[in-house]
């Protein structure tokens, strides 16, 4: 089974931001995949821009907050389609190292998002830059 459709949603500008960093690694997304629920909108728009990207494909919704307006929209669709799953909390590491993965199904996907995250999310500890010194190029990232 190819990965299946995402759909990100979260508060403000939390989508198109993600979608913009997501093309500077992988290149261009869909647009309607990214789906920012602004202030102007209500539940209800919010819940049909969803709704109208669902087809008869496995589709997971990664939403920014567990609780959040986005999510519950998500989980109330999820409730009603067996073939929608909900991810919430996950990271940009997490989207760019699934990009190009395979899985035998949604739910295999949404669990290595979640790992991945785990995995990605750490604390800068000090005492692992004693090594450094002054010459040292800090320059150079990803």
């Amino acid at each position: 089974m190819n990965k299946a459709k995402v759909i990100v949603v979260g508060h403000g500008k939390f989508a198109s931001s993600l979608q913009n960093s997501l093309e500077l690694f992988v290149g261009k997304q869909k647009e309607e995949n990214f789906i920012d629920f602004t202030k102007e909108m209500s539940e209800a728009d919010l819940y049909e821009k969803i709704s109208k990207q669902i087809n008869d494909d496995e589709v997971v919704i990664f939403t920014d907050l567990v609780g959040g307006t986005p999510y519950k929209k998500a989980a109330e669709i999820a409730y009603k389609n067996k073939k929608v799953g909900v991810v919430s909390g996950c990271n940009l590491s997490s989207l760019l190292e699934t990009t190009y993965k395979e899985y035998k199904n949604k739910e295999e996907f949404m669990q290595d998002l979640v790992d991945i995250t785990k995995k990605t999310a750490q604390i800068f500890e000090k005492d692992d830059a004693s090594e450094i010194n002054e010459n040292d190029d800090f320059s150079d990232g990803i």
